[in-house]
């Protein structure tokens, strides 16, 4: 990845996780490796399926929305997005992968694209089986 692709790391606003993403971070970080904190991610995904075939990602559907406006919002839904991303990375760098801003992109982008083709499809598995590829 060039530095022309990198993810901003700056604007206004300041992402702070809310309740749901303190517990889901506080249960994660009690695992006791990266590996397992991102099969776990995974798992957590591939649990939720069944909703993602009926809505998507609600927070990707809105950042695509949002992310349209010019109003500081499309910063603040970013910024959020952001905290999953860093999250990740810092998994892959504690695993010693040198690539790991580009490992942690491609993580989370496959999940909301696989969102997107499960609600589309309305068919669950496609996340069950682009997850398990990502989990090998």
């Amino acid at each position: 990845m060039t530095n022309s692709m990198k993810i901003d790391r700056g604007g206004p606003a300041a992402a702070k996780p809310g309740k749901r993403e303190r517990l889901v971070a506080a249960h994660l970080d009690q695992l006791p490796s990266p590996q397992e904190r991102l099969k776990a991610l995974l798992g957590g995904w591939t649990e939720q399926r069944e909703l993602a075939a009926r809505y998507g990602c609600p927070f990707g559907t809105l950042s695509s929305e949002l992310g349209k406006r010019a109003d500081g919002l499309d910063h603040a839904t970013a910024a959020v997005m952001r905290l999953l991303v860093d999250r990740v990375e810092q998994q892959f760098r504690t695993m010693g992968r040198d690539d790991s801003h580009d490992l942690a992109i491609t993580l989370v982008a496959t999940y909301q694209g696989i969102s997107l083709l499960t609600t589309t499809f309305r068919d669950p598995e496609l996340m069950t089986s682009q997850i398990h590829r990502l989990d090998e």
